[in-house]
């Protein structure tokens, strides 16, 4: 499904996290030092998903919470959710920590993209959806692929 041009961004910087999932995926099941992933997931954490999380807190959710105000809860249990289990990854760099993260942030961006989004779309009007459109900050590039060691291959 295409998205309206203002989520579009917030679609897009999903992939890119989507893309960290698989990679710590795939970390996990090839066994790969947990301590090495727990630097990638710092680093896609500073650079990628805490400034995405912002983003969603600081302008699409009081956009959103006078017409939709459960998914504004919704969205907020997760984030803090995944806050959580960041900072257990942090504190204790294990399989299971990441895999806990991982688990959750995939299942938040799924449910964001397929059902949260949708109801966004719809229930907002084109004077909201240009004022998210003008508050959300540029994209940055990607830069997960560039980590090293490559704990994936």
């Amino acid at each position: 499904m295409k998205r309206h041009l203002a989520i579009q961004p917030l679609s897009r910087q999903h992939h890119t996290a989507l893309l960290a999932v698989l990679l710590l995926k795939k970390g996990i099941d090839r066994q790969a030092d947990p301590t090495v992933m727990r630097s990638f997931l710092l680093q896609v954490w500073n650079q990628e998903l805490q400034p995405h999380l912002a983003a969603e807190e600081q302008f699409l959710l009081p956009l959103i919470q006078p017409v939709l105000p459960t998914i504004v809860c919704d969205i907020l249990v997760q984030h803090a959710q995944l806050w959580s289990l960041y900072q257990a990854v942090l504190a204790n760099a294990s399989a299971e920590s990441l895999q806990a993260f991982v688990q959750l942030l995939e299942s938040h961006i799924r449910q964001e993209e397929r059902q949260y989004f949708p109801a966004i779309e719809a229930s907002l009007d084109e004077t909201a959806l240009a004022q998210l459109a003008s508050q959300l900050p540029e994209e940055k590039e990607a830069t997960c692929l560039q980590f090293a060691p490559r704990f994936w291959e």
